[in-house]
């Protein structure tokens, strides 16, 4: 793409806001990388030690855990996981499901997760709290940190 307007080519060149998010990314890891590094670490841990509460739906009689499909790849999905109850009651709250019949909440463990990763390379992550934190958790970190 060419842009001929000299005053819009000036601004596009002076201001950056990837730039400047990298730049924060950058300070922020820097200042509080340890710190970081270590609520990854407990995140992991907690993933590995705690049930894992999801979704699960009945289509003609299948029961299947739902995705999350992404935008702009349709084969590749995320699975919603929910913290507590009552995340869970509002994350069913927000989704709107198409003539779908929610099971109870589905407890599980993350290690149904990492057969289903190692089966459908399809399976991108899980988003804990989709409704409201939103939180990804990539799932080649998980089988990496699953192999240690």
């Amino acid at each position: 793409m060419e842009y001929n307007d000299s005053n819009l080519k000036d601004e596009i060149i002076k201001n950056s806001k990837l730039k400047t998010c990298i730049n924060k990314y950058d300070e922020l890891l820097e200042t509080y990388g340890s710190e970081l590094n270590n609520i990854k670490n407990n995140i992991n841990e907690a993933l590995f030690n705690e049930y894992l509460i999801t979704i699960k739906s009945r289509i003609n009689k299948q029961t299947s855990i739902v995705r999350i499909v992404q935008k702009d790849n349709r084969n590749s999905y995320f699975i919603p996981i929910f913290t507590d109850e009552f995340e869970y009651i509002k994350g069913i709250e927000t989704f709107e499901f198409e003539e779908e019949i929610i099971d109870e909440p589905y407890i599980t463990t993350i290690h149904e997760f990492i057969d289903i990763a190692k089966n459908d390379p399809n399976l991108k992550g899980l988003i804990v709290n989709p409704h409201n934190q939103d939180f990804a958790i990539d799932m080649d970190s998980v089988l990496e940190y699953d192999e240690k």
